[in-house]
């Protein structure tokens, strides 16, 4: 995350806009449904990330379309949201975290590509780390990322195969940034949420937070190399 903050007058404007979001998309009668019935509003949290609110603009780059906000405007809004509902709060900061393997470990076409696309189509984006039996000590981690090849050896993608447990916005995403063991060590993959082996798992709860959507997610994928649209994040864990 960038050490620099938005201008304060524009920070005060995102959250008023937050709470002007809240208020009309989700009052204390919808919430305290949702949380008795342990239901994501999977609409609210695409609303809030849509053209006319774009909560998530806060934390994307400017050349990427979004407002360039370091980690002080992450806070301030993850605060203020955490006041109106922690799960909804989740959900939004699960985006800002999917988001980082892209923004650090991408090369400047797949940032063009991916970053771009977060912004103008308010991707919902969820962070695929922590598993069954590693949790999130990626020392002990079993994803693991194969190279396919060509008949002349080049690399045309690679196979993911392994199961990813906890993640925040895991049934709703429509991407995914999963860690796996890869031939030159743990490597991030961006994964589109129609990749054919990819598989939103069953609901969980997390530390009681029950308007998050947790969910496991197993991937059985293929993944394009860095140098298509699809590619792989070379930032390491």
């Amino acid at each position: 995350m960038q050490f620099k903050r938005l201008d304060p007058d524009d920070i005060e404007l995102v959250v008023k806009t937050l709470k002007e979001f809240t208020e009309r998309e989700a009052p204390l009668e919808k919430r305290l449904e949702w949380d008795r019935t342990d239901t994501c509003p999977a609409d609210v949290v695409r609303s809030m990330l849509g053209p006319d609110v774009g909560l998530h603009l806060v934390f994307l780059p400017e050349e990427h379309g979004g407002m360039g906000g370091g980690a002080y405007d992450v806070y301030r809004l993850s605060m203020e949201f955490a006041k109106v509902d922690l799960g909804l709060a989740t959900a939004m900061l699960a985006v800002a975290l999917g988001t980082d393997p892209i923004r650090v470990g991408c090369t400047e076409a797949q940032k063009s590509v991916w970053l771009d696309r977060i912004a103008e189509e308010g991707l919902i984006v969820a962070y695929g780390v922590t598993e069954p039996e590693a949790g999130s000590n990626v020392q002990n981690l079993k994803t693991e990322a194969t190279r396919i090849t060509d008949a002349e050896g080049r690399i045309t993608h690679y196979r993911l195969n392994g199961v990813k447990q906890f993640i925040s916005n895991g049934s709703i995403a429509d991407l995914y940034t999963i860690l796996a063991k890869a031939p030159d060590g743990p490597t991030f993959f961006v994964v589109e949420r129609n990749t054919p082996g990819l598989t939103p798992g069953r609901h969980e709860i997390k530390h009681g937070i029950r308007l998050s959507d947790t969910a496991r997610s197993c991937s059985r994928t293929s993944s394009s190399p860095p140098r298509t649209s699809s590619g792989r994040a070379k930032g390491r864990a």
